[in-house]
């Protein structure tokens, strides 16, 4: 085993010994201070009654018993199949069962104390969730992903985990929210009535009835207007840059990257989903 091998195992290790103390010692749901943290861990909840939260802790103990008998055992595809397990329990555990009950009727069948819901993560909860992204990573890199570099497969893994949490949940949150019945109507009907509202593709506003045009025809209205004025302005900006001696070429480039860099409406929507009145975090 080279030196190299050997700062993975112990990194591994480490990142292990945190995911079993977050597991036992720490409180799993918010509203547990850290001196609580033993009676209210994944581990006594779920042998309490909240059976759901037993895998985790199940799956960590068959990685502190693969960590113990193996040397290279980050290199094992066992060990990356449990943390991607563990992962994949972990999301579900957390977003199947909420505040108010489950969010499917078969998982009350199968675990019946479910009916009471759950509190949202607390400190175990989070430390669980970076301990297993960091075992992720280190695993991807032991076998040889981004040449072996813990820094790198670490970044990517960690980059990764930001942009679906606060870039593509939040829009697929949104989108879900156009499949949820109202009354006595279907999935399916629901969801057609909302495509087809007029509040999407009235034409209020270009055949003169005085009323204001739909969501969809507002956007393609300013979506064209837009490209035809960027242009423009791109057009002119780019004949200034090569046609001119304008002293300030390098700042009038740099200043004309920032619209792709920070795209304000993707942006805009992650912290209305997440941080809004009804928002996933508040």
């Amino acid at each position: 085993m080279t030196s190299a091998d050997k700062t993975e195992g112990r990194a591994g290790l480490y990142w292990l010994a945190l995911l079993v103390i977050a597991g036992v010692a720490l409180p799993w749901a918010k509203g547990a201070g850290l001196s609580e943290g033993f009676g209210h861990s994944a581990l006594a909840l779920g042998l309490a009654g909240q059976t759901w939260l037993l895998p985790v802790p199940l799956l960590t103990a068959l990685l502190v018993g693969l960590a113990l008998s193996r040397p290279g055992w980050l290199q094992a595809p066992a060990a990356l199949a449990l943390i991607l397990a563990a992962l994949l329990v972990f999301l579900a555990q957390a977003f199947a069962i909420g505040l108010k009950g489950p969010s499917f009727a078969t998982i009350s069948a199968v675990f019946p104390a479910a009916e009471q819901g759950q509190r949202g993560l607390g400190y175990g909860g989070f430390v669980t969730f970076f301990a297993l992204l960091a075992l992720l990573a280190d695993a991807l890199a032991a076998r040889g992903f981004c040449r072996g570099e813990r820094f790198a497969s670490g970044a990517v893994v960690m980059v990764t985990a930001l942009l679906v949490i606060f870039v593509f949940f939040p829009i697929l949150k949104l989108g879900m929210a156009a499949f949820h019945p109202t009354g006595t109507d279907s999935v399916l009907v629901a969801f057609v009535t909302r495509l087809t509202a007029s509040d999407l593709w009235g034409l209020g506003c270009l055949n003169g009835a005085g009323t204001r045009c739909g969501v969809v025809i507002n956007t393609l209205v300013l979506g064209i207007c837009a490209a035809f004025l960027s242009t423009l302005l791109g057009l002119a900006l780019a004949m200034l840059v090569a046609r001119s001696d304008f002293r300030f070429k390098r700042a009038l480039r740099a200043i004309s990257i920032l619209p792709i860099i920070t795209p304000p409406f993707v942006v805009g929507v992650a912290i209305i989903v997440l941080f809004g009145r009804s928002g996933v975090l508040t």
